[in-house]
């Protein structure tokens, strides 16, 4: 009996509108962490494909300075493709250091993406660029 005086009495409980408003706010909540979601693992995907290239750049990097100071380097352009598609350009270049017979060594390095990379994630990334100098 007293719960019948409880509600004729005031109110107990939520009305449906109150609930589906509840409801409403949730799901747009909810609706922004999945974005957040999907956006993270975005990012994640693009940064190890790009430390994937940069690391390739720097190794290639160490190629040509290791034939530089082993005197077997030779200026000039290089191209080839990993087995994913992208592609790697090394420019190596010299000038001579006043009327000695030092000379400094220029080594480029370009690393670009193939159009899939990523699975179609990170294949906006642009080209990976490094230069190293060495005296020999």
């Amino acid at each position: 009996m007293q719960t019948e005086q409880a509600l004729a009495a005031g109110r107990e409980g939520f009305t449906l509108v109150e609930v589906l408003a509840a409801m409403l706010i949730l799901a747009v909540g909810l609706l922004g962490l999945e974005a957040l979601g999907v956006t993270a693992a975005r990012s994640l995907v693009r940064a190890g494909e790009l430390g994937e290239y940069t690391a390739l750049a720097a190794d290639r990097i160490e190629q040509e300075t290791a034939r530089i100071r082993a005197g077997l380097a030779a200026e000039g352009t290089s191209r080839s493709a990993t087995a994913d598609g992208d592609s790697i350009k090394v420019v190596v270049s010299r000038d001579q250091v006043g009327a000695t017979a030092v000379y400094l060594w220029r080594v480029d390095v370009t690393v670009t993406p193939s159009a899939t990379a990523g699975g179609g994630v990170a294949g906006d990334l642009g080209p990976v660029q490094m230069t190293a100098h060495a005296v020999k």
